[in-house]
């Protein structure tokens, strides 16, 4: 009498060759349960036509390769399943450019980041055009994995825009997710009081020493504290006492320099927010007229014909919006747009009121 392992041996290529042409067919159908079917089929087939030539002594090896020709696909399939998706994971998250990235990357790019560079204040809150990128859908949805990168690269970003998306994070059903939002809102509000604690330390010394560069420690710590005041992080003591703090830094380092036309466009920044906006036209007008403007960079110089076109928007005085417009149309162009695409939108915006501009004043010449 053959052993279970001979006789299982005998009819491994045909069970084989049936797997496969089962599997191939439940694919190819769209019917994955035909290929379970078939597997029961063959264990009974076995157990049926081998059952009676297997010793008894044997028997526990025969259920033990029917239990195996039956289960082995599925377990194979699973492992290789797993193996995908952990690979497919893992070259996403090396991926440097991931779709998410990039969505939350073009999103921020709008907002004003002072804090990663004090020197390009690039004026972004702007209502004349919306190029919101809807981050928020990815941090609405269902899937956890992307909700974590999510949170990760907006942590890492700590723009305000980031931070309000954090904040809706909180609201989240999963708990993982609240968590680790409100963990990166902590870090990001304990990293402000830190850089602002280390640059009022660096001011205190530069007094003493009489550093003859006061007015640029004053103006980074102005524009570190308008970024937390931006952030939606305090409380309203905490605002008006460090925006008090802001306000007198900033004057002393305009006052140190009347010419820092980074630090008078932040002032006239704060004083736009705060609906103040005569006090900020008229620092934007001399900042625009100021012969130190050709030292800045483009950032700034657009940072502030942006500004200007806002504050005839706000005012609703539009004959003097279309000749903002027409004046900005020299610093947007291709080059420009192309490293700063959030500028696009508004782009469109500064061309018609231009246009609206020129065929009102074409009306009245005519």
């Amino acid at each position: 009498m053959a052993s279970a392992s001979d006789q299982i041996l005998s009819i491994k290529i045909p069970v084989l060759a049936a797997q496969a042409a089962a599997f191939a067919a439940g694919a190819f159908s769209g019917a994955p349960f035909l290929f379970i079917i078939f597997q029961a089929a063959i264990a009974c087939a076995i157990y049926l036509n081998y059952k009676s030539g297997i010793s008894k002594n044997d028997l526990p090896d025969f259920y033990y390769y029917i239990s195996i020709i039956f289960s082995l696909p599925f377990i194979c399939f699973y492992m290789i399943k797993k193996t995908v998706k952990l690979v497919s994971t893992a070259a996403a998250e090396e991926r440097p450019n991931s779709t998410v990235t990039e969505d939350i990357k073009k999103h921020i790019k709008a907002d004003w980041d002072s804090y990663a560079e004090f020197k390009t204040p690039v004026y972004g809150h702007s209502s004349l055009a919306s190029n919101a990128v809807p981050i928020v859908d990815l941090l609405s949805g269902e899937d956890i994995e992307i909700k974590r990168k999510s949170i990760i690269i907006l942590h890492k970003l700590k723009t305000v825009k980031s931070i309000a998306l954090l904040k809706k994070a909180l609201s989240d059903a999963n708990v993982e997710i609240k968590f680790m939002a409100a963990s990166a809102l902590l870090n990001i509000e304990n990293d402000f009081k830190e850089r602002i604690k280390n640059l009022e330390e660096e001011i205190a010394r530069a007094e003493e020493e009489n550093y003859p560069a006061l007015q640029e420690l004053r103006y980074n710590l102005a524009a570190v504290i308008s970024k937390y005041l931006m952030s939606g992080l305090l409380d309203n003591i905490g605002q008006k006492k460090l925006g008090e703090l802001m306000h007198y830094h900033l004057n002393s380092a305009i006052a140190e320099n009347k010419n820092y036309i980074e630090a008078l466009a932040l002032l006239a920044g704060e004083y736009f927010k705060k609906a103040m906006y005569k006090e900020a036209l008229e620092i934007v007008e001399n900042a625009l007229k100021n012969p130190a403007l050709s030292g800045c960079s483009e950032d700034v110089k657009i940072s502030l014909v942006t500004l200007l076109c806002e504050i005839h928007y706000a005012c609703r005085d539009i004959d003097k919006l279309g000749r903002a417009c027409a004046s900005i149309k020299n610093y947007l162009n291709a080059e420009v747009l192309k490293k700063r695409p959030e500028l696009i939108d508004f782009e469109k915006s500064v061309k018609y009121f231009a246009e609206a501009g020129a065929m009102k004043g074409g009306t009245v010449n005519g």
